[in-house]
């Protein structure tokens, strides 16, 4: 039987270009002082490295 692709599947966040790109991304929105991308980047950086298969 087939397993069901989880939503980290679909959005690729187990790859290494999710857990690097929204960490840098977060790292930039606090550096050019904006919370509000911060927050959102910081959420999607922290989720992939949750979701990191290593």
């Amino acid at each position: 039987m087939r397993r069901r692709s989880t939503l980290a599947d679909l959005l690729a966040m187990h790859t290494p270009l999710a857990r690097w790109g929204f960490t840098t991304l977060a790292v930039l929105s606090v550096l050019t002082a904006q919370p509000g991308p911060f927050l959102v980047t910081a959420a999607l950086a922290a989720y992939a490295w949750r979701c990191h298969r290593g």
